[in-house]
């Protein structure tokens, strides 16, 4: 309906939705709610991750595969 409108400056104002339109927006508002459901964590993995420690790159060691990877010269 939307490029349809193309003639009417895309206003559409007052006009009737169409079976497409209204499938297309009960397809964003689902994909919205399972975009959220995707991201909550599952149980048995948040026992796991609140185990899991970070260390901050000061704290890691530097060894000569880093050297090797900071002085490689740039390819374009």
């Amino acid at each position: 309906m939307y490029v349809q409108a193309r003639d009417m400056h895309y206003k559409l104002a007052g006009m009737s939705m169409d079976p497409e339109m209204v499938i297309g927006m009960i397809a964003i508002v689902l994909g919205l709610v399972l975009a959220g459901y995707g991201l909550l964590p599952r149980s048995a993995h948040y026992d796991r991750a609140a185990r899991l420690r970070v260390r901050t790159l000061d704290e890691a060691r530097m060894t000569p595969l880093h050297v090797g990877l900071l002085v490689q010269p740039a390819i374009s």
